[in-house]
């Protein structure tokens, strides 16, 4: 459209001088009374040709042209078709486990990346009445953006490593067994199958808070999914 600007500006000013509108393209042309048609009919014409003839170029010849381009940059450098899941490579993993971790992590990308300045902007703001005349339902989705973003990225972790650790105080009371009794490697599936339903009062309460913490997990992941679900078509609206 540069072309059809620049002798724009050139027609306006020879025809009209001081007279022309700031705006020389779009809607102005029909909406100022310099640009009826009855008026200067040769340079309507003129005008409305030469913009005609800009559009068919770019569209048939330009875009052709960037097409590579864009198909380079979302294809295969940005990935904008794929979801990552941040899932680890070469493990095989159920679709419920893909569905979930890709749209936390989605959220983290939309976060840390395409809303990185509105975020950051809400995050310092948020206490303050710069956000009086946002739309309410725009408040409502930065809050619960950043609510979802950092359970995923600060409280789940946190629970995990809780669970792991619980994990790894589980398998130290097993080799301290397994040394006690002088079972060998060998033997080792064999003794816990006889084992299996007589866990000892630490075991069970080790368990327990085990069981406990990964259904915090669960309901808490259920929630924010449902909250992200809540406000997904106004995330830029």
């Amino acid at each position: 459209m540069r072309f059809y600007k620049i002798l724009s500006k050139y027609l306006d000013k020879k025809y009209f001088g001081d007279k022309r509108p700031v705006s020389l393209t779009g809607e102005e042309i029909y909406k100022s009374d310099l640009w009826k048609k009855e008026n200067h009919p040769f340079i309507f014409k003129m005008k409305n040709s030469i913009l005609s003839i800009e559009v068919f170029f770019e569209r048939y010849f330009i875009d052709k042209i960037k097409f590579p381009l864009i198909f380079y940059k979302n294809a295969i450098r940005d990935k904008t078709h794929i979801i990552e899941t941040g899932l680890k490579k070469g493990h095989w993993y159920d679709t419920t486990t893909i569905l979930k971790e890709g749209i936390f992590n989605q959220i983290i990308f939309f976060v840390e990346h395409e809303a990185k300045d509105e975020i950051s902007y809400y995050k310092e703001n948020k206490n303050t009445d710069v956000f009086d005349d946002y739309p309410e339902h725009q408040i409502k989705t930065y809050k619960t953006v950043l609510d979802v973003y950092e359970w995923y990225t600060i409280r789940k972790p946190k629970l995990q490593k809780e669970i792991d650790h619980l994990y790894e105080i589980l398998s130290n009371l097993t080799n301290k067994e397994l040394e006690s009794n002088n079972i060998s490697k060998d033997l080792e599936l064999s003794y816990f199958l006889k084992k299996i339903g007589k866990s000892s009062m630490q075991e069970k309460e080790i368990n327990s808070q085990i069981r406990e913490l990964e259904s915090t997990i669960d309901t808490e992941m259920k929630e924010h999914l449902h909250n992200i679900i809540n406000v997904i078509d106004s995330l830029w609206s």
